[in-house]
C-alpha cells in the first residue's frame, strides 16, 4: 500500500453513521420486531450470529447502519458486552405478562454504572436513550417458563410463524384484566430505574403503523446524536474537509469553464479556452447618498457643458 492511499484512506470520508440498538424482553417483542424492520429502507440479518440484525435508514439527511443485536434475557457475558456497547435500547413487555414485566426489571442493575476491578465504570459509561415499551395487545401467549429467556433469532418468516401470538380464552383475558394487567405507572415506576433517559411508552403493537415505528427509529438517532455529539463529528469533519480539497476545487473550476472553437478562412482551427466568469465586486455606496434634486442639477451642468464644447462655428 503506497503513502498516498494511505492518506486517501485515513481522510476518507465516512459514508454511513453506525449505531447499536439494544433490543431486549420477552418473546412478545417479536411483531415489534416487524415493524421496526418494515418501516427501515433495508434490513438484512447477520451471516452467521442470528441475534443481530442490520436496518439501514436515514435520518436529517444522514444514512444510518443500525446493528440491532438481541442477547436474550438470560445473564450471560454476551448480554451485559452488548449493554455496555448499546448507544440505545428498546424494551419490550407485555401488560397481560407480570412474567415479562419482572424480568425485564431484573436486568435493571446492569445498565447502572458499576465498578469492575476496583475502578468506577461512571467515567466508562455513556448516557444511553432507551424506550420502555408496554404492548397492549390482549392477543398474547402465555408466560415462558424460566429456561425460555433466550435471544429470538428472527431467522425467517416459518420461523416467525412459531412465534405468532396465540389467543388467549376469554376466561383467561378476563382474569388477566382483573387480576394480573401491568398499569401504566407500574411501568412509569419501572422506567426510572433505568435512569433519566428511559421513557415508558404504552402501545399497541398491533395497531402500531411503518410511520410510527419510523419516528420511534429516528426519535432513538436524534437523541443519541444528542448526547453523545461525537457521534457525527467524524461525518461532519469528512464533509469540511472534502469541500475543502484543492484537487476537488480544481476539478470543478474546470468544470466550470468554457472551451470554444472557431475555424478561420485558410482552414485552421482555434481553440480559446474560456475562464469562469467572475463577476465584480459590487462598490461600496456612500453612508449618505446625495438627493434627487442635487443629483439632476449636477446632470444638467454636465450636459450644458458638452453642448457648449460640441458647438459648431
Amino acid at each position: 500500500m503506497t503513502a498516498e492511499s494511505q492518506i486517501d484512506k485515513k481522510n476518507e470520508v465516512p459514508k454511513v453513521v453506525e449505531y447499536r440498538l439494544l433490543f431486549l424482553g420477552s418473546h412478545h417483542k417479536a411483531s415489534l420486531f416487524d415493524k421496526l424492520c418494515s418501516a427501515v429502507d433495508r434490513f438484512e440479518r447477520h451471516p452467521q450470529y442470528k441475534d443481530i440484525w442490520y436496518l439501514e435508514t436515514v435520518v436529517d439527511d444522514v444514512p444510518c447502519m443500525i446493528e440491532l443485536n438481541d442477547p436474550g434475557m438470560a445473564h450471560t457475558g454476551a448480554r451485559e458486552m452488548s449493554i455496555r456497547k448499546a448507544d440505545a435500547a428498546i424494551l419490550c413487555y407485555s401488560c397481560l405478562s407480570v412474567g415479562s414485566f419482572h424480568e425485564l426489571s431484573s436486568i435493571a442493575d446492569d445498565f447502572k454504572a458499576g465498578k469492575k476491578n476496583g475502578k468506577s465504570k461512571a467515567t466508562q459509561s455513556r448516557p444511553k436513550p432507551i424506550k420502555l415499551i408496554c404492548n397492549e395487545d390482549e392477543v398474547v401467549e402465555d408466560d415462558l417458563d424460566g429456561d425460555q429467556c433466550s435471544s429470538e433469532g428472527y431467522e425467517s418468516g416459518e420461523d416467525m410463524s412459531k412465534l405468532r401470538r396465540r389467543r388467549r380464552s376469554m376466561e383467561k383475558i378476563v382474569e388477566a384484566h382483573d387480576n394480573e394487567r401491568i398499569t401504566d405507572e407500574q411501568g412509569e415506576d419501572m422506567a426510572k430505574l433505568f435512569g433519566p433517559d428511559c421513557e415508558f411508552i404504552s402501545i399497541s403493537v398491533s395497531k402500531f403503523t411503518t410511520v410510527g415505528a419510523r419516528t420511534l427509529i429516528e426519535d432513538l438517532i436524534r437523541s443519541v446524536n444528542y448526547l453523545n455529539p461525537n457521534k457525527l463529528k467524524p461525518l461532519q469533519k469528512g464533509r469540511r474537509s472534502k469541500s475543502k480539497d484543492p484537487k476537488r476545487r480544481e476539478s470543478m473550476s474546470n468544470h466550470n469553464s468554457v472551451t470554444s472553437s472557431s475555424s478561420s478562412s485558410d482552414g485552421f482551427s482555434t481553440t480559446t479556452i474560456v475562464e469562469p466568469y467572475d463577476a465584480p465586486s459590487v462598490p461600496n455606496l456612500p453612508s449618505n447618498p446625495p438627493s434627487p434634486t442635487k443629483v439632476k442639477d449636477k446632470f444638467k451642468k454636465r450636459a450644458h457643458a458638452v453642448s457648449s464644447v460640441c458647438t459648431i462655428s
